[in-house]
């Protein structure tokens, strides 16, 4: 019981910094920096909530409304003075800020233009991506299954197998202990069905009786069942790679929203002044 319990309080504690570090990912990504947060934590537990120096003072605190700026609005303003440019620019031609946070990453701060991402690339990564996302669904199948996926030979298929049955993975025909016994056992048959050479499908049917056999099958089950944990990892990589290629597309039609509100924003500057 006091083993139990100890484990249980390891878990609890790697939780508690796995949720910390996703914090800390997710304030990074969408600030650009940790300034603020560390600023907090260092308030929080020595106990300085400001530089003693009014001039770093100051600095601090338009640092901090950079990074709150870019956490809430999603964009990747460096400085102060590209940060009022933008405002400045925004509010002069009536741009829909939204339309530079769902293209995060392809705005330049600087020239106050947005980039026009390859349109090949961008296929690319989202095609990356989705088959990321198929490939982690598949280790989870893999995970979950009460059966060893095993390759007896590099020229073979795939073989799932446990204590009642064998199956190539993409094929329908089973080998099961049943199958083995028949009268009318025909290794070449199920040769032909399967694609396993005659020596694999005899170590299948071998391992149907015996202990350690089944006992290296259990074995590989049982390893099989951390692949879940990995295809959580592949996931998250595909969906920072889906939103990294939609974030592409988003730039290349807002390109054309923003040429279209500037073109507005003048004709309308003319039409007051006339």
């Amino acid at each position: 019981m006091q083993n139990i319990i100890k484990f249980d309080t390891l878990i609890s504690a790697i939780s508690a910094i796995i949720i910390l570090l996703a914090i800390s990912y997710i304030f990074y990504s969408r600030s650009g920096s940790t300034y603020s947060l560390y600023y907090r934590l260092w308030s929080l537990f020595v106990g300085d909530k400001k530089f003693y120096d009014e001039n770093l003072e100051t600095y601090m605190q338009e640092r901090k409304d950079l990074d709150k700026f870019n956490a809430v609005f999603n964009t990747e303003a460096k400085t102060k003075s590209d940060l009022l440019r933008f405002h400045k620019r925004i509010t002069k031609h009536g741009i829909d800020i939204k339309k530079i946070s769902e293209s995060k990453g392809n705005f330049d701060f600087y020239k106050l233009k947005m980039e026009k991402p390859s349109l090949t690339f961008s296929f690319i990564t989202f095609l990356f991506s989705v088959g990321i996302f198929l490939f982690s669904l598949v280790i989870v199948a893999i995970g979950v299954s009460d059966k060893a996926m095993l390759k007896f030979h590099d020229e073979e298929p795939w073989v799932l197998i446990n204590h009642e049955m064998a199956k190539p993975a993409l094929s329908k025909y089973k080998i099961t202990p049943e199958t083995c016994k028949k009268d009318n056992y025909d290794v070449n048959k199920i040769n032909r069905l399967t694609k396993l050479s005659p020596n694999t499908i005899e170590v299948i049917c071998h391992s149907f009786d015996s202990k350690d056999d089944a006992k290296t099958i259990d074995k590989y089950i049982a390893g099989q069942k951390g692949l879940p944990w990995i295809a959580v990892l592949l996931l998250f990589v595909a969906f920072r790679i889906f939103i990294f290629s939609i974030r592409r597309f988003c730039a290349r039609d807002y390109r054309v929203y923003l040429k279209n509100q500037y073109i507005k924003s003048r004709k309308a500057a003319r039409t007051t002044v006339n």
